[in-house]
């Protein structure tokens, strides 16, 4: 027998015992998928074969070299730039052919029968899909449009459903958003053009950073609010082009403050809150124990109109310059009831008097809430106050209070008992 032919009998005969000692193939074993840029020209040898193909007569003498390691001598060298074979046991002395590219493993199509069984939300898909995101589809309501491998039609959108979602969208575009609201003293109209003061413009422009095409409110007392877009914008200028009115002009309380001037901190803080609490008209005072005697008017407007347009109102209360206690007495009109917060002497609960004024005409007419300084009002001036007709002492309580705390306690208690009762919340623009 050659040589070619005994080795041929010797590999048949390896190969069958090592057939016995496998399981047979079945319906049951599971496929494997092999990508096709993955495949090796040739890399396929006889299965358990573990010498090289080619390998001749002259290199069997190598392993025999003198010199060589034991695991050297008796591993099998590798083939040259091919992979042992398919069922071939690898060794772990052999070398990598070729690096693990990191190949990912085949996928079949995602057919119409998954969908049921995956789950409908991208949630669902993920955690089963191990990867991916699978959406359903949207056609409109009537169509035969079906997923690949489905009989049953895809989900559909009805004519109920395209109804609410026009009308989300319709509801979007009709709460325009605004960046800020601002008072300006100018006529409203539809395409009107307005012009801001430095000040203002600065404040657009390097403090909220709004650019041309911005949106933001514009209001007075006369004329409503209305919705504005900034035209033009550059340093120390601003236009303004009014488009379309949001709000109509409303009835407000025609309620003053009369107040001695106190602190410069406090008096700021008064002048914000009682702007808040609703307030036509602040009306500082001088009266004996007065220990501030000058007041900055010009701020207290400021400080009025930026609590208006924070707060929401269409006007903005009036600041008055201060007059002598006897000056204001004697122009006062007799129309205005006067609720005078008094430290001493006879006084009702401000609760009960003005449930006794809401019960009579008290809610229609108009009113003013006066306070007095630090150190309180003089006895003199409490005793000629409460002897005129049109004025009614009231007390705040056991405790002292300060006097701009007094104020906006007392304002508080007027508009819960006769002010506004149009129950509408305040409706902020909200910014995502």
């Amino acid at each position: 027998m050659s040589s070619s032919a005994a080795r041929y009998a010797s590999a048949r005969h390896d190969a069958d015992l090592a057939a016995g000692d496998r399981a047979p193939g079945g319906a049951r074993d599971p496929g494997v998928d092999v990508a096709v840029d993955d495949v090796v020209v040739g890399a396929a040898g006889p299965a358990h074969d573990q010498r090289p193909d080619g390998e001749d007569e002259h290199q069997a003498h190598l392993r025999q070299l003198p010199g060589c390691r034991r695991s050297q001598a008796q591993a099998p060298p590798a083939r040259k730039q091919q992979e042992p074979g398919a069922d071939g046991p690898v060794d772990a002395d052999e070398p990598q052919v070729r690096p693990d590219l990191g190949r990912r493993q085949a996928q079949g199509p995602v057919v119409g029968q998954d969908v049921a069984r995956l789950g409908r939300t991208p949630r669902d898909c993920l955690a089963r899909l191990g990867h991916g995101l699978f959406f359903t589809p949207l056609v409109p309501a009537g169509s035969s449009h079906h997923f690949a491998g489905q009989g049953r039609p895809a989900r559909t959108v009805g004519a109920g459903g395209r109804e609410a979602i026009a009308g989300r969208q319709s509801q979007a575009m009709a709460e325009q958003r605004i960046a800020t609201r601002l008072f300006v003293a100018a006529e409203l109209a539809p395409g009107a053009e307005l012009g801001l003061d430095q000040a203002r413009a600065h404040f657009l422009r390097s403090v909220l950073r709004l650019q041309r095409g911005a949106r933001l409110a514009v209001f007075n007392e006369r004329d409503g609010e209305w919705l504005a877009r900034i035209d033009g914008l550059g340093k120390g200028w601003c236009s303004l082009a009014v488009e379309a009115r949001r709000r109509a002009p409303e009835p407000e309380p025609d309620l003053w403050l009369v107040f001695a001037p106190i602190k410069r901190a406090r008096i700021d803080f008064l002048a914000e809150k009682a702007t808040e609490l609703g307030v036509s008209l602040l009306q500082p005072v001088m009266t004996r124990h007065t220990a501030v005697t000058r007041v900055n008017c010009e701020r207290l407007a400021a400080n009025a109109r930026e609590a208006a347009e924070q707060c929401g109102r269409l006007s903005v209360p009036q600041v008055r310059q201060p007059l002598d206690l006897g000056a204001l007495v004697a122009g006062w009109p007799v129309q205005r009831r006067l609720l005078l917060c008094a430290e001493a002497g006879p006084v009702r609960p401000i609760a009960e008097a003005l449930g006794d004024a809401a019960e009579g005409s008290g809610r229609s007419a108009p009113w003013a809430v006066m306070t007095g300084p630090e150190g309180g009002l003089a006895d003199s001036e409490l005793d000629a106050l409460g002897k005129l007709p049109f004025v009614t002492p009231v007390g705040l309580g056991p405790r002292v209070l300060r006097s701009d705390t007094a104020a906006l306690a007392a304002l508080a208690c007027w508009q819960a008992v006769l002010g506004e009762r149009t129950g509408r919340a305040p409706q902020p623009d909200r910014r995502d």
